[in-house]
């Protein structure tokens, strides 16, 4: 039969009474497709066999006839170009033709043999070419039962009807709310109670599955309990005290435990420790809390107390003593002591610090040091108080000089002949005539003659600015030392003029009139090598007339050793 033979097919069935429909449309249709699936089945998978059937043993019969009055409406082009097989026709009609009856003429039997036949393979091929919804599946929901607060994890999948399709959308939804769009999602919000979770997938075909049902129970958690344990020194304390904080949390549910802690002050966070310690706190009173959370995040209330801070007044430092002097030569041992007085009444020192350009130098109250680098500085000291206030600094400037200085420079601005400038050039600058310098190099406690470290020589006398040294001698007197002599050979008060011999091992060396308020220097012209090399120095301070004779006053007095003490390489 062509296609063109049956294109009005669905006119005749339209025409069949209702009476007749309903008498022997199941049982022509059951057979009908039977004949239909055989015919299918080389082309049709088994699960497309059994996912047929199961369609078509669901419908009634009055739906299974609204079904074929569709299908042939509108799939009457999808008929096979082939048509329909005449001995197949035959062998159907002979078997049902008993059950057809006599009212019916041949033409309308075998039409309706034909409509049944064609309807029922139109309607597989309907059902098998039409997609059919996808299928959800709740994998798993962990942990559940579930702890108030835990995170659960929710894992779904979705399976397309055709292998050809695929999952576009998911849905997991709780009484009508919407949890999430994905296939696998956590919550921590969920109350305590039983849920119905719904979950369900949509491929691509836009048909969504019938959802997956699955029940989660949530259990309550009864929070933790927060404890402050301590507040050290004391509730009650002076700015500036430092105050340790330390806490703990207990959980009376099994098998929780305490996971976090939270300390705040005036409600700002201070610290998630069990334990903490406050630095500068403001005078005033400050509230305290703090409260832990359990390993599934619930917080305690929180534990409250306070901090009353009370005015703390700063002690006072002050720096005792600097020896031997704040202006030194390089490498020499600087001794400095300090203290403090607090004077509130409960007080006390508990820390010092010495610094020097920002830089600790000693946390003790005296320390030494010989490190100090050439030039001035300014060393600050200040102290602490028992409550952990500092002292306003106070400051003392060290002098450190590259070379020694001669006291009548350091104290009179006066050169010495052949001295050392600061820089160790000789003779780099002018008084008068007098070529020389304020300076000579030391080292350890030897003299380097004409800075050579080479050639070192004993330092005999170095006189200070101190009262006791002074050489005083009245005419004809001599002063001695080291094998050195200096005699005051005649004195003129008048002119204020002495008249000095120098002599060494009772060889004299030198003569000169020196007049008040002048240098003398002996420079010896030649020793171990070195030339023009000042040994003896000495200042006249005064020249007056005495009770019963003129008087000289030396001052300064600066001698180096001139004999077998000097080492040479």
């Amino acid at each position: 039969m062509e296609k063109s033979e049956h294109s009005g097919i669905g006119t005749p069935v339209k025409k069949l009474s209702k009476q007749i429909s309903q008498k022997y449309v199941q049982e022509l249709v059951e057979e009908a497709i039977k004949r239909a699936l055989k015919r299918l089945r080389e082309k049709l998978s088994e699960k497309d066999i059994l996912k047929l059937e199961r369609k078509l043993k669901s419908l009634s019969d009055e739906e299974k006839i609204n079904q074929f009055k569709k299908v042939i409406e509108k799939i009457e082009e999808k008929i096979p170009s082939e048509g329909i097989n005449e001995e197949l026709i035959e062998k159907i009609s002979i078997e049902i033709e008993g059950k057809i009856s006599s009212l019916l003429v041949s033409t309308a039997k075998m039409m309706l043999i034909a409509v049944i036949v064609l309807s029922t393979a139109a309607v597989a091929t309907y059902f098998i070419l039409q997609p059919q919804p996808p299928e959800a599946a709740i994998e798993s929901i962990t942990p559940n039962p579930a702890i108030e607060g835990d995170l659960i994890l929710f894992i779904g999948s979705g399976a397309p009807d055709r292998s050809e399709d695929s999952i576009t959308a998911y849905e997991w939804s709780l009484s009508n709310s919407i949890l999430s769009g994905e296939d696998t999602f956590t919550t921590q919000n969920l109350q305590v109670g039983t849920h119905t979770i719904r979950f369900r997938v949509k491929d691509n075909n836009d048909k969504w599955s019938d959802p997956a049902i699955s029940e989660i129970v949530v259990e309550p958690n009864n929070p933790p309990a927060a404890f402050i344990d301590s507040i050290l020194p004391d509730t009650v304390v002076l700015n500036g005290t430092w105050v340790d904080l330390s806490g703990h949390g207990t959980d009376h549910d099994a098998g929780d435990s305490i996971t976090a802690y939270e300390w705040s002050l005036n409600s700002s966070i201070l610290s998630e420790e069990a334990t903490v310690t406050l630095k500068d706190l403001s005078i005033g009173t400050h509230t305290i809390q703090f409260r832990v959370r359990d390993n599934h995040g619930k917080w305690s209330e929180p534990a409250i107390s306070e901090i009353v801070v009370e005015l703390n007044n700063p002690p006072v430092a002050f720096i005792e003593s600097i020896l031997p002097n704040t202006t030194v030569l390089k490498g020499t041992w600087l001794y400095f002591s300090g203290n403090g007085t607090d004077p509130d009444i409960d007080g006390s020192i508990a820390a010092y610090e010495w610094s020097l350009n920002s830089s600790i130098l000693s946390e003790e109250a005296a320390f030494a040091t010989q490190d100090l680098p050439v030039g001035l500085h300014a060393i600050r000291f200040r102290v602490r108080d028992n409550h952990g206030r500092w002292s306003k600094p106070v400051s003392a400037v060290i002098r450190i000089d590259p070379y020694a200085m001669f006291y009548v420079f350091r104290d009179k601005g006066l050169i010495v002949q052949s001295g050392l400038c600061d820089n160790g050039v000789k003779n780099c600058m002018m008084q008068g005539n007098i070529s020389g310098g304020g300076y000579y190099r030391k080292i350890g406690d030897r003299i380097a003659l004409n800075n050579n470290p080479d050639k070192l020589a004993d330092l005999i006398i170095d006189h200070g600015v101190s009262a006791a040294d002074r050489i005083t001698l009245t005419v004809g007197e001599t002063w001695s030392a080291g094998g050195w002599a200096l005699t005051a050979q005649s004195i003129d008060a008048r002119t204020k003029n002495v008249w000095l011999v120098l002599s060494f091992a009772g060889v004299k060396l030198d003569d000169r009139i020196v007049a008040e308020g002048d240098v003398y220097t002996y420079v010896e012209k030649s020793i171990a090598g070195e030339s023009d090399v000042p040994l003896f120095v000495t200042y006249t301070d005064a020249v007056f007339s005495g009770a019963t004779t003129d008087v000289v006053q030396l001052r300064y007095t600066w001698v180096v050793s001139r004999n077998g003490a000097i080492i040479i390489g």
